[in-house]
């Protein structure tokens, strides 16, 4: 049987803020495991995951009482992402949602980095360069900046 709280011992606690950059990804993948493929089904998997997809546990955000409010490194084919995922005190959903990674469609990538702030506010900014032959370009018109938040419920809502 697969237990919610050995589920959360994978998650350390850190101090807010924290920023999450694609490089980050190489020290929380050195210092934790990837998530048992177990766990991953019970608690993390979505519909269109491949048998490729990893997840890697990275912190768990702190002082959220009624709540858990966990990121998480999610490694797919040309898709890396950090994902904020909220349970009750139970272990069921209450939300999820991507917050920044890299993506590439072979012609260009998208990164985006985001900081969560101690009141639990998620700031992400997003970029593009373009790849033609040898040379790239970076985009700075199709750069944007979008706000999250965590709620006192655990909701994960486009924060204004």
């Amino acid at each position: 049987m697969i237990s919610f709280n050995d589920f959360l011992l994978l998650y350390p606690e850190v101090e807010l803020p924290i920023t999450l950059t694609s490089e980050d990804s190489v020290d929380f993948s050195r210092h934790n495991s990837p998530i048992p493929l177990p766990m991953v089904d019970e608690f993390l998997a979505a519909a269109n995951d491949d048998e490729l997809t990893e997840y890697v546990a990275c912190f768990k955000v702190p002082e959220t009482n009624s709540f858990h409010a966990l990121v998480t490194w999610k490694a797919g084919l040309m898709e890396y992402e950090y994902q904020v995922t909220t349970y009750d005190l139970v272990g069921n959903l209450i939300d999820k949602r991507t917050i920044s990674g890299t993506k590439s469609n072979g012609e260009s990538i998208i990164r985006s980095v985001a900081t969560i702030e101690s009141d639990w506010l998620i700031n992400v900014v997003e970029g593009s360069e373009v790849f033609k032959g040898n040379q790239s370009t970076f985009n700075a018109s199709a750069s944007r900046v979008s706000n999250f938040e965590i709620t006192a419920n655990g909701e994960v809502i486009i924060a204004e």
